[in-house]
């Protein structure tokens, strides 16, 4: 019996140590995916930044819209389209312009 915890109370030093080892392990691996994580997300921002840079010259050079033959409507209608691409852009609708409009004729599949 003696022998059994003597054998124990040398074993708690090495439990000690594995348990430290694991846990230390285990932080720095949170740390790594956390950081890939940020740095994923900042290469992705700057694809992004300039995708909306390219689709941004071509949407505001042409906007063709299908509207209909009510003024009224029609003005509500190029609110809400200007107000959907400054949404999409991340930018306000003071800063688009819409230069020209024109009707749609859809063909059918």
């Amino acid at each position: 019996m003696n022998q059994s915890i003597s054998a124990f109370l040398e074993g708690i030093p090495t439990f000690i140590l594995s348990i430290v080892i694991v846990f230390t392990m285990l932080a720095l691996l949170i740390g790594a995916i956390v950081l890939l994580g940020k740095m994923v997300g900042m290469f992705a921002n700057k694809s992004n930044n300039v995708k909306v840079v390219e689709s941004e010259a071509s949407v505001i050079e042409e906007v063709v819209v299908a509207i209909e033959e009510n003024s009224q409507d029609e003005l509500e209608l190029i609110a809400v389209i200007t107000a959907a691409i400054a949404a999409s852009m991340g930018t306000t609708s003071d800063q688009l312009q819409v230069r020209s409009l024109r009707k749609v004729q859809r063909k059918a599949l």
